[in-house]
């Protein structure tokens, strides 16, 4: 976010790239901020006066903030946030038994959505079921398992 006018102490004009928003500070005693989102209008009046426009509207906010609540972006910051996602991934292993048979296929579990990779490498290479067998092995827990044990168990 670029900061393109900033009066400290009164009030701080940033370009966000889709939109400009003017953070304001107000009050005496206990101070706070009012941060708004300039509409078309205003933007066109900021263009065209510059920061003489601003500095008006800046004064406006703070001799008049409850008319701007409405419009106040509540916890305004204009740091760049970073997005930050993770999952929890436990490698494991899914025992598959087929009448007498049974073979450790490895994979890995993801949490949220419950979610276990079956690695299909594993099940290719065993020698305790025909190919057949694995066909139905696949099929038949691709379905089941999600319904029976609330985990989706996808080979790949």
């Amino acid at each position: 976010m670029k900061e393109l006018i900033k009066k400290k102490w009164d009030y701080t004009l940033y370009d966000n790239q889709k939109s400009l928003v003017l953070k304001v500070l107000c009050g005496t005693v206990a101070v706070y901020d009012i941060s708004i989102e300039l509409n078309p209008l205003e933007v066109e009046y900021y263009k065209n006066s510059g920061e003489g426009f601003i500095d008006k509207l800046a004064k406006e906010i703070q001799s008049n903030p409850s008319k701007f609540l409405d419009r106040n972006i509540a916890n305004f910051s204009p740091e760049k946030k970073e997005k930050i996602t993770y999952s929890i991934i436990s490698r494991g292993e899914l025992t598959i038994s087929y009448n007498d048979r049974s073979e450790n296929i490895s994979g890995e579990l993801i949490f949220n959505p419950p979610t276990f990779y079956a690695d299909i490498i594993s099940l290719e290479k065993s020698k305790v079921f025909s190919e057949k067998e694995k066909k139905q092995i696949i099929e038949f827990i691709s379905k089941d398992a999600p319904e029976s044990i609330g985990t989706k168990i996808i080979f790949d």
